[in-house]
């Protein structure tokens, strides 16, 4: 699937994965194939592509 991952600044990531866990600010969750599309605040810990 591609993703991409924006700051308030700049694009950081677009690119193809399988899947990714992210850091949200209630708790981490993870985005597999053919998940809904998402629109997330994210923490700030380190995200895992």
């Amino acid at each position: 699937m591609n993703i991409t991952v924006l700051t308030p600044d700049k694009e950081i990531f677009h690119g193809t994965v399988e899947s990714v866990k992210v850091p949200g600010v209630s708790g981490e969750f993870q985005v597999l194939k053919n998940h809904a599309p998402i629109v997330s605040a994210l923490g700030k810990e380190t995200l895992q592509l």
